[in-house]
């Protein structure tokens, strides 16, 4: 198993570096099944970047759900595609979603002052 960080999907997906980009295309695209893994700090920190960078939620959505058709990607949890749903159709941060995400699949309570979240989690 390896897990990809940040800085391997950004390169994949901006190919603004070509040699790093052509190494991470031919990681995911030749890895075994289910070999790769994304975690949430690196879907957290690759959507800040991206958004500092001016794309939108929808456009991000896009990048993890283009990501996840490979087969060398192990599936994203509950949490974290929820999340994603959740970050894709609002304007919370992915951060926050999470947070959302997590209560509901758990049934947890969320402490929080964001009456944003709140309000969100109670319509889920």
């Amino acid at each position: 198993m390896t897990i990809i960080d940040a800085n391997y999907i950004l390169r994949w997906f901006l190919n603004d570096d070509v040699d790093q980009a052509t190494f991470v295309r031919d990681l995911i695209i030749n890895s075994g099944s289910k070999t790769l893994l994304v975690d949430r700090i690196t879907i957290a920190e690759v959507t800040y970047v991206l958004r500092s960078m001016k794309y939108n939620h929808q456009q991000i959505y896009e990048l993890f759900e283009e990501l996840c058709y490979y087969p060398s990607l192990l599936p994203l949890g509950e949490i974290e595609g929820m999340a994603l749903d959740i970050y894709r159709d609002t304007n919370l941060d992915f951060e926050d979603a999470t947070l959302v995400a997590n209560a509901k699949i758990n049934n947890y309570k969320l402490g929080t002052f964001d009456k944003k979240m709140i309000n969100l989690l109670k319509s889920l």
